[in-house]
């Protein structure tokens, strides 16, 4: 990866990690206070600054237990709002459709501005699919959604597909799961054609042969094309 996409990713990661340092100094005599996060993984690179918290110690040193809990999205979002976890790390599309249905959703602190999704397309139809126009009658694997929300892969999914003036009834969505191995096995058993990927996932699929890029947002070039350019893209959040 680019320096300059990790700097979007790491940096924003200070600012999390300093307010639990100066949480932990007034709590330097006490039990660790527990802290859990729920949010898409493991492994997610959108989510990095956040697992990298307890690989390197910075909770404990903060003396916070930092624990993760691994949902797509919008499940991150309900185990949160259902007070079995402190925080949810959300995509900033997903904060804004469940705040329609849960006011009380707060961001508090952004995680990166890379928007890191891929629609990648099984190899095996790298002769026939070479465009977004080829995705008509197929299907397309995304992160499981809920009932007050769509995921961020979908809505971005749903994005692409209506820019190139496409009916949504024209595809098929299927949940595909949240980490490489889930789309790994959506695409090689044939489940799905396609899927949203976050990366490093999309990586890993192309480097296996599993998978093709048909749209890589997490490149400047093509992020700003679809999209105008980078965007405020991860979040922090917790509820009132």
């Amino acid at each position: 990866m680019p320096d300059r996409r990790a700097t979007l990713l790491l940096v924003p990661a200070l600012l999390f990690i300093g307010l639990l340092l100066l949480a932990g100094q007034a709590r330097a005599q006490t039990p660790p206070l527990r802290v859990v996060v729920a949010m898409p993984g493991p492994g997610a690179a959108p989510f990095l600054p956040v697992e990298l918290i307890p690989r390197i110690g910075a909770d404990r040193q903060a003396g916070i237990e930092l624990t993760l809990r691994h949902f797509s999205g919008p499940l991150a979002a309900k185990d949160m709002l259902e007070k079995n976890s402190d925080f949810a790390g959300l995509a900033l599309a997903a904060v804004g459709g469940l705040s329609r249905k849960h006011a009380n959703l707060r961001s508090v602190v952004a995680l990166t501005q890379a928007p890191a999704y891929t629609l990648m397309v099984r190899k095996d139809l790298q002769g026939q699919v070479r465009g977004i126009d080829d995705l008509k009658g197929r299907s397309i694997g995304v992160h499981t959604g809920s009932r007050s929300g769509k995921s961020t892969g979908q809505q971005l999914a749903e994005y692409l597909l209506a820019r190139s003036s496409i009916d949504l009834g024209e595809v098929n969505f299927a949940p595909a799961g949240t980490n490489e191995a889930d789309y790994h096995a959506a695409l090689v058993s044939g489940m799905v054609d396609a899927v949203m990927s976050q990366e490093p996932f999309a990586s890993q699929l192309e480097l296996q042969g599993v998978a093709y890029r048909l749209v890589d947002l997490h490149d400047p070039v093509m992020a700003k094309r679809w999209l105008g350019g980078p965007y405020l893209f991860t979040q922090l959040t917790t509820s009132t």
